[in-house]
């Protein structure tokens, strides 16, 4: 019996297929290249970085208990966001067909992290600007780009600490995937 989540071929009758009907070739309508992979899936590579993210639960609540670390951006939305990218409006690159890599927008929320971790001039938080945040980055990275399902991400990863009170603004402008 197969397990919970694995796919089952069903037979029925013959499966060849008429050499007249084969499947018509996808192409990237913004740079022309030939889809030719059915792999990874948005849903794999979702499901990948979740798998990830959760293994460092323990990191991130040791930093504050009350942290949210979650990702955002085309991966999360499914779809290029950034007007200024070739392939806005279109899915991410996932599965490196037309050679641009995808990155993952990490984020934490933590009101605590956020109080105590230097700006920079516009306001914001980075991960990068703290010792311990860096450390984290760096592990969230190896795993990630461990991953088969992450194969063409781009070998970067960071991530922006918010205030709780800008939870409403992530929201509000690009999907927003909390892990936990």
């Amino acid at each position: 019996m197969p397990e919970v989540g694995e796919s089952v071929s069903v037979a029925s009758g013959d499966q060849s297929q008429d050499p007249d009907e084969q499947e018509t070739p996808r192409e990237c309508p913004v740079c022309g290249a030939v889809w030719k992979k059915k792999e990874p899936t948005l849903g794999q590579v979702r499901r990948a970085i979740q798998e990830v993210f959760s293994g460092f639960k323990v990191e991130v609540k040791a930093l504050d208990a009350a942290a949210l670390l979650g990702y955002r951006g085309s991966v999360a939305a499914g779809v290029v966001g950034n007007r200024n990218k070739p392939h806005y409006g279109y899915e991410p690159d996932i599965r490196g067909e037309c050679g641009t890599k995808y990155d993952i927008d990490g984020f934490l929320i933590s009101k605590k992290l956020f109080d105590t971790l230097p700006k920079d001039d516009k306001g914001r938080c980075w991960g990068s600007r703290d010792r311990n945040l860096r450390a984290l980055q760096s592990s969230l990275r190896r795993a990630l780009t461990g991953r088969a399902e992450l194969t063409h991400m781009k070998n970067e990863f960071g991530f922006r600490v918010w205030h709780p009170r800008d939870q409403n603004y992530v929201t509000q402008h690009g999907a927003i995937i909390v892990i936990w």
